[in-house]
């Protein structure tokens, strides 16, 4: 139409989608990421415009956007088992139907990504729980913890002179520089450290203090985008450290341990409302060529994400065998040895 203007406006808020200046319809795009308020902002107005409103999205979960789904596709086969034009539409388009992707990259895409999550993403379909990450809360040991500063630091006492391994996720422009450090012998996180806005010199300074509670077995960095610039200046400290180069099969590795690590209560972690706000949103998405990319979403963090992520790799191919006590044949000859649950024996 040659009197047709498009515009566009953000979803955080619902009230910016009211007024009188709206006299058109809707397309929501990424809806199941939206709040419930914004549908009905939208839907109040079409309500007095009498335009159409079309809500699209990628399923998360089974929220507001799937009962709204569920509803229309209730609505649309009750008018049609009677011959008449629904009002409402209900659509799946699973990306096997799309020209533009190809077979072989939905197979590949079935490789690397859960069972869960390729339902979700590839097949359209609704699961139980959208986030990348389930069971997550469940793995918290502490209460709540009050943090609100941009400067966050938090240790567990108890844990002091213990065995860790640290995951650190360097700061990028606007990022936050993320350490955490995984008790191997209870799979717990006691300690952790957020900051911005400071030189990597000061940064590895940091880094050092915070690892001097602990006997460090190793140190997991990010350094994807600040090549070995790092890695000269941990050279300098008596930390034991590796340098991690994220890319989309080795990140797609790590969230799928940390995954399993959640859902297997293989690890815990305190309720820390920072990480958990990024665990909540980390979120799949896909790129044009068909492969999938995990991080945050647009405008928000994924940093403690990513230096859990690096910290429990760490534990995986360090921790394990660091807390594995060996013992021989001839331990036994004891009558009063007692092994522990963690104790590895060799005959």
């Amino acid at each position: 139409h040659s009197n047709c203007t498009i515009e566009f406006r953000s979803g955080k808020n619902g009230e910016d989608l009211e007024g009188e200046a709206i006299d058109g319809g809707y397309c929501l795009d990424e809806a199941a990421k939206m709040s419930e308020q914004v549908y009905n902002s939208a839907k109040t107005t079409v309500t007095v415009t009498q335009a159409p409103i079309i809500v699209f999205s990628t399923p998360r979960g089974k929220n507001w956007f799937f009962k709204k789904c569920m509803e229309a596709k209730e609505e649309m086969l009750w008018e049609l088992s009677k011959n008449r034009t629904p009002t409402k539409i209900f659509m799946t388009a699973p990306a096997t139907v799309n020209p533009a992707v190809k077979p072989e990259t939905v197979a590949e895409m079935r490789r690397s990504l859960p069972d869960r999550l390729a339902r979700q993403y590839i097949d359209a379909e609704f699961v139980d729980d959208g986030s990348i990450f389930l069971g997550y809360r469940d793995c918290y040991f502490t209460d709540r913890l009050e943090l609100t500063a941009a400067h966050q630091i938090w240790t567990d006492e108890a844990s002091a002179g213990n065995a860790v391994v640290v995951g650190v996720d360097w700061a990028k422009s606007e990022d936050y520089t993320v350490f955490i450090a995984l008790e191997v012998g209870t799979k717990k996180v006691v300690g952790f450290q957020r900051f911005n806005r400071e030189r990597y010199t000061e940064a590895v300074r940091r880094l050092v203090r915070f690892c001097d509670r602990w006997q460090v077995i190793t140190v997991y960095h990010d350094k994807t985008g600040v090549g070995s610039a790092i890695d000269d200046q941990l050279s300098f400290t008596k930390l034991s450290y590796h340098g991690v180069i994220f890319t989309n099969s080795s990140k797609s590795q790590m969230i799928n341990d940390l995954m399993t690590g959640f859902e297997l209560k293989n690890i815990r972690i305190p309720y820390w409302p920072t990480l958990d706000q990024e665990l909540e949103s980390y979120e799949v998405s896909q790129t044009a060529a068909g492969s999938f990319v995990y991080s945050a979403p647009s405008g928000m963090h994924d940093d403690c994400v990513s230096a859990l992520m690096l910290c429990y790799s760490a534990y995986l191919h360090h921790g394990k065998s660091e807390s594995l006590d060996l013992f021989y044949l001839e331990d036994l000859k004891n009558l009063d040895f007692q092994p522990s649950d963690n104790e590895l024996f060799y005959l």
